[in-house]
């Protein structure tokens, strides 16, 4: 197969097509790219073989096939892999988060909620699922914003090569989302509410949430988020 063709598509021969993003900046070695694809499922290896030209393609491609084929972290792509995860074919696709590299950190926006006072000191993500903090991030996150309230935040990726297993950690508060307010019900401590009795949050709805039962209102002056999170007991 030859992968400096310009505008080369995926060509799945009968391989299931998965989709995902790129968590690695390119590396040496026989993996220049690792790919995440869902918080269940382990990494995806991108061999080195996968980025070499074998044929002379003109000095007028040279930058087509840059664009087309080079890969940074963050980039989405449709592929096909072998029954050990290694990547076989791929092509780029629409990048769907937002990232960023500072002081040599990976750096991807999500969306994550922290859990009410007595749980354990951790923090749940949209894309990885529960992260676990440390005593100084608790106390940090906790200052910035309330518990059950969505929020975006900056999570660091790190790769543990051994697992293929992705290792993210809460870097930073951004702010609050508040157009993803049902969020907060896919977190694990909200989806494991089944009793009537137990309470649970409600926003105020607009005209055009009528189904959303979650209510937003102000901080006071000096607080550092403009939203809080109302309990009720239903």
């Amino acid at each position: 197969m030859n992968h400096c063709i310009p505008n080369r598509r995926l060509r799945p021969f009968a391989n299931v097509v998965n989709s995902g993003f790129v968590v690695t900046s390119p590396l040496a070695g026989e993996y220049v790219h690792y790919v995440f694809c869902d918080k269940n499922s382990p990494l995806f290896k991108m061999p080195i073989k996968l980025f070499r030209c074998s044929e002379y393609i003109g000095m007028k491609n040279t930058e087509i096939i840059r664009r087309e084929r080079t890969l940074e972290f963050g980039d989405g792509i449709y592929f096909t892999s072998d029954n050990r995860g290694v990547v076989l074919d791929y092509e780029k696709s629409m990048k769907v988060y937002e990232t960023n590299c500072n002081y040599d950190k990976n750096l991807i926006k999500t969306i994550c909620v922290l859990p009410p006072f007595g749980h354990a000191m951790k923090i749940w993500s949209e894309l990885f699922g529960n992260i676990q903090l440390s005593k100084e991030k608790w106390n940090e996150a906790n200052l910035q914003a309330n518990n059950d309230v969505p929020i975006f935040t900056w999570i660091s990726i790190q790769i543990d090569t051994v697992r293929l297993k992705l290792v993210p950690e809460f870097d930073e508060f951004i702010e609050v989302a508040v157009d993803e307010r049902k969020i907060a019900w896919e977190t694990d401590w909200n989806e494991q509410k089944t009793n009537p009795n137990t309470s649970k949050y409600t926003w105020d709805t607009t005209d055009d949430e009528e189904d959303i039962k979650n209510v937003i209102v102000e901080k006071k002056e000096g607080e550092v988020l403009d939203v809080k999170l109302n309990w009720k007991v239903i």
